[in-house]
């Protein structure tokens, strides 16, 4: 389970140095720090134009709020959201 922020590829910068990636499937590409190993992007090539960002990597992750939640036949039986955003089985609809 992980938090992402998405947004647009040509929005994304890093502040300070830049994540090593690693294709961890034919449509997928996902940035990492090369010296921690932290998890910072995943980018399909299904959503070319979109890349998402892990919350937690963000220096101040509480500026970011949710607007839906998304692959929930995935998750774990505590995970039950009760905030009244809308809920998604898989990919949000286009």
């Amino acid at each position: 389970m992980v938090g992402l922020y998405t947004v647009a590829n040509e929005a994304m910068t890093f502040t300070r140095g830049r994540a090593s990636d690693y294709r961890s499937s034919p449509d997928v590409v996902r940035g990492f720090c090369g010296r921690c190993g932290t998890a910072l992007t995943y980018w399909h090539a299904g959503w070319p134009d979109e890349i998402s960002v892990t919350i937690a990597s963000l220096d101040d992750p509480g500026l970011v709020h949710p607007i839906d939640h998304t692959w929930m036949a995935h998750a774990v039986e505590w995970d039950k959201p009760a905030d009244g955003l809308p809920q998604f089985s898989a990919d949000r609809p286009p």
